[in-house]
């Protein structure tokens, strides 16, 4: 992996919410390097019908994976129903 040399540091963003698509460690490792530790990332999936179907927080201690990151679970106090044709 490449080493990125940070030239600037946004210091007053606290959080930077992903959604939509497939975020690996690359991904979160090239974005630490441009936030402060206290910068929260957050990946999530949602859909036009509703904003937010599941969220996960990314710790700072993050392993190293060739894993795509999780999109998590429902957030506290959203009910997710999915109805469909039952043919």
């Amino acid at each position: 992996m490449a080493i990125i040399q940070k030239k600037f540091i946004f210091k007053k963003i606290k959080c930077i919410d992903l959604g939509g698509e497939s975020l690996s460690y690359s991904d979160i490792i090239y974005f630490r390097n441009f936030f402060n530790n206290t910068c929260k990332i957050i990946n999530h999936l949602a859909a036009t019908e509703i904003s937010v179907i599941a969220q996960h927080e990314i710790p700072l201690e993050l392993k190293e994976t060739n894993h795509l990151i999780p999109v998590g679970k429902v957030p506290q106090d959203v009910e997710v129903v999915i109805i469909g044709d039952s043919n």
